[in-house]
């Protein structure tokens, strides 16, 4: 299955919003967060649901379009953990900047795994993400401001 890389956000005529690719499985925690994050942060979101798409989705970019990913660690087809490894490999292979993955999962044991694949940050779920989220949108540029 390729993914149609046309989907890639909901308005990419815009480069000054922060673009943000989720990875969730979990169709109204996905809604939850691309909502949320558009609303409150005017966020261009695109939403995934598995490793298998993730991975597909960055595989035929031709240079870095997301500002952040959101990575859930319990995916199906391959885990958040083994996307996140894939993500890494792929930027060292393509020269890319790293980009800013936040691995995410309510199982807090799951942490020191995401961060040694390669996760930036780890937060637990029910730790109110959301909020550590926006704070961390707030530091980043875009992908593609100068």
């Amino acid at each position: 299955m390729s993914f149609n890389s046309n989907a890639i956000s909901d308005d990419q005529n815009n480069n000054s919003r922060q673009k943000i690719l989720i990875v969730e499985d979990f169709q109204q925690s996905a809604n939850f967060m691309s909502n949320t994050l558009r609303f409150c942060k005017n966020a261009a979101c695109t939403n995934v649901s598995s490793g298998k798409e993730v991975i597909d989705l960055l595989t035929e970019l031709k240079e870095p379009y997301f500002d952040l990913l959101l990575c859930d660690i319990h995916l199906p087809e391959i885990s958040g953990i083994d996307a996140i490894r894939r993500i890494r490999s792929l930027e060292s292979t393509r020269k890319w900047k790293p980009l800013m993955i936040i691995a995410m999962s309510a199982d807090a044991e799951n942490g020191q795994k995401a961060l040694n694949a390669g996760a930036s940050i780890f937060l637990h779920k029910l730790d109110k993400p959301i909020a550590k989220i926006f704070k961390i949108i707030d530091t980043l540029p875009t992908t593609n401001s100068s």
